[in-house]
């Protein structure tokens, strides 16, 4: 993850979004953005408030909750670290979403997001397979890495068809931005999973790791 980072690294003021799933169903909308501000060894990562406010004002999909932050939701406070040492003048857009989001909601939220902060970096914090044998997470993984290959297409349009991971809707969200953006290079740093790393030991507690990010 810190290598990711470090490819986006920079001392200048940047504003991030970061996109994961809302894993404990707090809240009402499927697709929630919060104002708060991430305690980290390293410092306080603020949020956006401007950034925020404006694709409040952009998106009818995405509202304004904090419950999920409130519930210890860890798909955005797992990388505000990352960020706090990356990029230490960045402040971010942390937004949730879940499944029930429309595969089309989420490709357009993608690409609101894309139009409306046009200098921004989006990052999708998301876990591949999980809680597999060996063999069906390579299977899964093909999968992902080939829909990561076309841009989240399948047979030239959007895939509307789920794949076994934590957040289809956040994938698509990034899809959506890079299909906005024209970044459809794709530069994989690392694929592995807990049961490679010595995490876990059973499978039934494996995760898969896909790591990378999109160029122009």
């Amino acid at each position: 993850m810190a290598q990711v980072f470090e490819v986006i690294a920079t001392d200048e003021q940047v504003t991030v979004v970061v996109v994961g799933p809302n894993h404990f169903d707090a809240g009402k909308s499927s697709a929630q953005v919060s104002f708060g501000g991430w305690e980290t060894p390293y410092g306080i990562v603020e949020s956006d408030a401007d950034a925020v406010r404006q694709l409040l004002d952009r998106s009818e999909m995405l509202v304004h909750e904090e419950m999920a932050q409130a519930v210890g939701e860890h798909s955005i406070a797992a990388l505000t670290p990352f960020v706090a040492v990356s990029l230490p003048n960045a402040r971010i857009v942390p937004i949730l979403v879940h499944e029930s989001l429309s595969p089309e909601e989420a490709w357009t939220l993608g690409e609101i997001i894309a139009r409306e902060l046009p200098n921004a970096l989006l990052v999708a914090s998301v876990d591949m397979a999980h809680y597999m044998d060996a063999e069906a997470t390579a299977a899964v993984d093909a999968e992902v890495l080939a829909r990561v290959e076309t841009g989240w297409r399948c047979d030239g349009i959007p895939c509307v068809e789920n794949v076994e991971i934590d957040s289809n809707a956040s994938m698509r969200v990034l899809a959506g931005f890079n299909a906005a953006r024209g970044a459809v290079t794709w530069t994989l740093t690392h694929h592995g999973s807990s049961l490679e790393m010595g995490a876990a030991k059973d499978p039934a507690e494996n995760t898969s790791h896909i790591l990378g990010y999109f160029s122009l």
